[in-house]
């Protein structure tokens, strides 16, 4: 029933002029008919056209505007003939019922008449009429007025509506406590309803548009919510939105039935991502319940749209009070300052190596000259354990000795042989041992030292010609050398505190089955050979203890178990079966990753034994940690239920606390470690998952971060876990390295004594294989970055390094295609001091679904461990080729795809998306239109 009513405050109310003046809107109804009031049942066929259009209904034989004169007429006659539908200057307005409605856009051609202007068929023709969720009305492209089919109703009488216009959209609720839900309070109006004062109220859609007011009126309480959440709080952030909102709206809300299920189809606590969708809609909202001033203020506004915001700022510019020059962004973008954007900004260091590629034209070298900070890398460089540079820049070649009183620990020089696959014409090797055979004459127990250009470097420019590198390439299975081949011995210096300019010097040990450069030790000067190597049986009872879980060889699978006990008459172990649950229970959708415990004892070989894993135990009712949700990533796992023999057999039961004390529990990812996490430098830090993925493992903490674009740099900062402790700089990576040289940290940079580790990925579009033009200029500048990332490495000198970029960097680049930027940035690292490990790693090889290879360099500081090659979990797909990230000068490939046993089979496409909804066109929210399924079944 119509009815007047006192607009009040919570009732949002835009009015914005239809293009069109009043007379040219619509003019389609329909004939009077009794109003049918019915929940409409979903499609089963959905569709984005208007069933209408589809059809050809003929149009409807009254116009909008005779339709409403009829209804008005009607209602001053039931108002006692009260002249109450021309109330200019005033709040009271008239709600008329829409039913049956269907709303959509209308995409035009270039000649297509208004369909409201006459009752005949338009002349022109349609593009695309397309059916859209009313939030998209001034928030979407081409919705800036949408078109509603559907009848108004008013007593007795029904009036068909056809092809009307409106741009002007009001919910009622907003800053109500006592309002739950928004769903029976949304009205429209049209421009002729604008006239009269006259308002639609939605009641229930048309069956082919359900689906879309389904998720409008779910996206429209989330909205009052949103706007109810801001009032109520002076700064709300988008963190907010991780679970405090949560909290907030069950307090308000959660008597509430209709908020109750609205809550169930969404299911989760965390509603940024809903934020992040439908910003646009929210601050429209927003604008129109408050004055712009009021919520603008909030940070969510920056956080959630920073690019959109920017742009529309900029476009506002020369206007004044306007509200998007109050948006603010949560990161300030810092201007060049020191630095100018056709240059990046290196050391001296590495400018040395660098400035010969062919990129090194866009190389402008700064050095750092402040005394204090001169004095803070002397003291890194020191506690780290890296060697003083040259105290002189000139440089004298190595003298080489007469080959006289050849001795145990001597450094000889050896002719190359002639069928060695070296460039060199002669070689280093260290003597482990002088021998003398049955006939009297001599010979050497030799391992190799290798030049730069014999390892990883190849033949690029390496800082220390003089610098050797012992290898594990030992001469005891081949012919010995005799002492009488010696062309002559090398004085070096083993690990000295400082560069030597005149000597040959040693500080690494180059490592030939995997190309990767290791701190030297006094065991290197052995090979091994002669060295008893544990048993296999020794070597787990080392590394393993009772109830520690661990991956053995089944067959071509690696199987999760619980060490039981050790076997040592027979040197075997003895281990507890773990079974699959996807496996024990196959229709039940179970994570690969989730186990059953067994009852039954297995007796395995030793060398079966491969690597520990961590398994925890959880009921089937709670939360699967972080990590363990990933679907056996990282070697990890989840026991839930136990195999039990009852009447009918062995049935997998729920497991109940307390939990079984006889297997070693798994880490927990949501603890604290003992020791503080490493502070970490992102450089090139894009949106931050490859930063949260080292943080998730609980060593790191991503605490400053360098990102150039600003729609990148609020999505790192919007998932960060604690904003305030992470400093983004928005703004260049040259930039920031030149305010750090001089000593300008601010709060967003952090000084050269503070920086643990470097993680960062290079722009790649200068190796990209789709890279067309690699010589151009804008090419060689991204290419460039490289030496950047390596400065930043030089000039802060972090215990670890971590870059990632596309394999395709290790390939030859510049006009011969023979310089190997990757090469050369090792020549860098290595040069520094840093120990050195490349890997190439596939994302199916952990569980990810997409043919994407990267290649990642580690570099680790003298004193410390180097890092691992990280486990694979899942298997390569089938026809999987051999990869590597380059060669070496001997033509040997290197950073080699490595093809290990796993605990899982690789991962396809259509398995790792099998349990999302169908979401048919997509045109729906995903949470509405799943329950929309579940209707039709």
């Amino acid at each position: 029933m119509a009815s007047a009513m006192k607009q009040k405050r919570k009732f949002s109310h835009v009015e914005r002029e239809i293009g069109s003046s009043s007379d040219s809107a619509s003019k389609s109804s329909s004939q009077p008919s009794p109003s049918k009031k019915r929940k409409p049942a979903p499609s089963r066929t959905p569709s984005l056209t208007p069933q209408t259009s589809v059809d050809g209904d003929e149009p409807p034989r009254y116009s909008e505007k005779n339709a409403l004169e009829q209804l008005l007429w009607l209602h001053t006659r039931l108002n006692d003939h009260k002249q109450t539908t021309d109330l200019p200057g005033t709040d009271e307005y008239i709600s008329i019922e829409l039913t049956e409605f269907t709303i959509y856009q209308v995409q035009q051609s270039s000649s297509h008449a208004d369909l409201n202007d006459e009752l005949d068929e338009p002349e022109g023709e349609v593009d695309e009429l397309s059916m859209v969720p009313l939030h998209f009305l001034k928030t979407k492209r081409a919705c800036k007025e949408l078109v509603l089919n559907g009848t108004v109703t008013h007593a007795d009488a029904s009036f068909h509506l056809r092809a009307v216009t409106f741009d002007i959209l009001s919910i009622e609720g907003y800053g109500d406590d006592d309002c739950h839900s928004v769903s029976q309070s949304i009205w429209i109006q049209t421009a002729h309803g604008k006239t009269k004062n006259i308002w639609y109220r939605l009641a229930t859609p048309s069956a082919e548009y359900f689906r879309f007011h389904s998720d409008f009126l779910w996206i429209a309480d989330f909205g009052k919510h949103f706007i109810d959440f801001l009032e109520a709080n002076s700064h709300a952030h988008l963190s907010d939105f991780r679970s405090n909102f949560h909290d907030w709206i069950k307090d308000q809300h959660s008597q509430s039935k209709d908020f109750r299920a609205w809550f169930q189809e969404f299911g989760k606590v965390d509603f940024r991502t809903t934020v992040a969708a439908h910003i646009e809609y929210l601050w429209k909202e927003a604008g129109v319940v408050f004055p712009v001033q009021q919520l603008s203020h909030h940070w969510i506004w920056a956080e959630a749209d920073s690019k959109a915001f920017q742009q529309k700022k900029a476009k506002n510019k020369k206007r004044k009070n306007t509200p998007t020059q109050r948006r603010r962004l949560a990161i300030h973008r810092q201007e060049d300052l020191l630095t100018n954007a056709k240059s990046t900004i290196v050391s001296p260091f590495v400018y040395d190596c660098f400035h010969s590629m062919y990129f090194g034209g866009m190389l402008e070298v700064r050095d750092i000259k402040q005394p204090v900070i001169l004095a803070k890398q002397a003291l890194r460089r020191q506690k780290l354990g890296f060697a003083r540079n040259p105290s002189s820049a000139s440089s004298v070649s190595p003298m080489m000795l007469p080959p006289y009183d050849i001795n145990t620990g001597d450094v000889v020089v050896l002719p190359r042989d002639e069928d060695s696959v070296w460039k060199s014409d002669t070689n280093f090797a260290f003597v482990q041992k002088v021998c003398q055979d049955n006939e009297g004459s001599k010979y050497l127990k030799l391992i190799w030292l290798y030049r730069s250009s014999e390892t990883t470097c190849a033949n690029m420019r390496y800082p220390y010609p003089n610098e050797l590198f012992i290898s594990d390439h030992c001469e005891c299975d081949n012919t010995p050398y005799r002492v009488s081949e010696v062309l002559g011995k090398v004085l070096v210096l083993w690990n000295p505190p400082e560069i030597p300019n005149d000597t040959h010097f040693v500080r690494q040990k180059y490592q030939w089955d995997d190309q990767s450069f290791i701190k030297f030790t006094i065991t290197d000067y052995a090979c091994g050979c002669e060295k008893q190597d544990p048993t296999a049986f020794e070597r787990i009872v080392q590394q393993f203890k009772i109830n520690d879980t661990i991956l053995v060889l089944q067959g071509d699978r690696l199987e999760p178990v619980v060490v039981v006990a050790f076997d040592k008459d027979n040197e075997k172990c003895q281990v507890r079966l773990l079974l699959r649950m996807e496996e024990v229970e196959p229709d039940l959708n179970c994570p690969a990753n989730e186990l059953c415990w067994t009852r039954t004892i297995l007796t395995i070989q030793p060398d079966t034994v491969v690597r520990k894993c961590q398994i925890i135990f959880l009921r089937k009712s709670d939360k699967i940690p972080i990590l363990y949700d990933r679907q056996g990533q990282v070697d990890l796992f989840f026991i839930t239920k136990s195999l039990e023999p009852s009447n009918v057999g062995q049935v997998a039961k729920d497991l109940c606390k307390p939990f079984r004390m006889d297997m070693n529990i798994g880490i927990d990812f949501t603890t604290r470690l003992e020791r503080p996490p490493l502070n970490a430098l992102s450089l090139f830090s894009g949106g931050g998952n490859f930063d949260r993925g080292l943080e998730e493992g609980l060593a790191v903490h991503s605490k400053w971060a360098v990102e150039w674009d600003a729609e990148a740099a609020h999505t790192y900062r919007a998932n960060c876990k604690d904003k305030d402790q992470t400093f983004i700089f928005l703004g260049s990576v040259d930039e920031a390295l030149a305010r750090t040289m001089e000593g300008k940290y601010a709060e967003r940079l952090p000084q050269v004594d503070e920086v643990d580790m470097i993680s960062g990925g290079s722009p790649c579009p200068g190796f990209s294989l789709m890279q067309r033009d690699p010589n151009s200029d804008k090419a060689k500048l991204d290419a460039s970055k490289i030496a950047s990332l390596a400065s930043w490495v030089d000039v802060h000198r972090p215990a670890y390094v971590v870059l990632e970029n596309v394999v395709a960097m290790g390939r030859g680049l510049g006009v011969d295609k023979k310089e190997r930027v990757f090469s050369q940035f090792v020549c860098a690292l290595v040069g520094m001091g840093y120990q050195l490990q490349q890997f190439l790693i596939d994302a199916w090889s952990t569980g990810d679904p997409q043919t994407r290879s990267r290649l990642f360099v580690v570099a680790t500081a003298p004193n410390l461990v180097p890092m691992r090659h990280p486990h694979l979990t899942h298997s390569h797909p089938e026809g999987t080729l051999k990869k590597s990230i380059g060669t070496t000068e001997n033509g040997l490939p290197f950073g080699n795809r490595r093809d290990d046993f796993t605990p899982f089979e690789f991962v396809s496409a259509a398995q790792a998306t099998k349990d999302l909804p169908n979401i048919v066109d997509g045109q729906t929210h995903v949470v509405c239109w799943f329950f929309f399924l579940l209707d039709l079944l």
